[in-house]
């Protein structure tokens, strides 16, 4: 039984500080042996699936995309992962295909944008989070883009903050943001503000 313990505890490091329970059974722990360490108190269930070792400090995106395994971070979380933000945001913000939806253990507490399935992977890159955690998010260009399309739906002083910010970013890849920007349709959008910033 000890052997299981720490087979679980190393499952649950490795998937930042959280296990679900399909996760817990690749490394060897049965669902039963997960239900016995719950009912003990060992781990705590944080929300339907997925579980955790009582005092850890829990990493809300590693958990967010364990539950949801088609979203990406998105908008002003994947801001705030390359740096383009000071901001910490308040919900995290993803992005999902529009042929499929939001776990309903999510609806709430995440902010969601739909793409369509051709669109989805578009940017898709990952990026270490304030936890030290390897995290999906869209990379700085597909979130710009983003930032552009929802711009109705945001804070006023986000975008033009990021986009100054991302012209003086030292990793930007304007071809790559132009590239994205006709895929999307905002590259007028995106010219625009470009012009007044370079």
């Amino acid at each position: 039984m000890r052997g299981k313990w720490e087979q679980l505890v190393a499952a649950i490091r490795r998937h930042g500080n959280a296990v679900s329970t399909a996760q817990a059974e690749s490394a060897g722990i049965s669902r039963a042996l997960l239900a016995y360490y719950a009912a003990r108190g060992s781990v705590v269930r944080v929300r339907h699936g997925v579980y955790a070792l009582p005092d850890d400090l829990r990493d809300e995106m590693a958990e967010t995309l364990r539950v949801a395994s088609h979203a990406v971070l998105s908008h002003e979380t994947a801001l705030f992962l390359h740096g383009l933000t000071n901001r910490t945001p308040f919900r995290l913000m993803l992005t999902i295909p529009s042929d499929t939806s939001l776990p309903a253990s999510l609806k709430g507490a995440v902010r969601c944008f739909y793409v369509s399935p051709q669109l989805h992977r578009l940017g898709m890159a990952t990026a270490i989070n304030n936890l030290g955690h390897k995290v999906r998010c869209y990379d700085a260009e597909r979130t710009i883009c983003d930032l552009l399309r929802s711009r109705s739906k945001m804070d006023a002083e986000i975008l033009p903050d990021a986009l100054k910010r991302y012209a003086a970013w030292p990793r930007r890849d304007l071809n790559r943001l132009m590239e994205y920007a006709s895929l999307l349709r905002v590259q007028n959008a995106v010219r625009i503000y470009l012009e007044t910033l370079l």
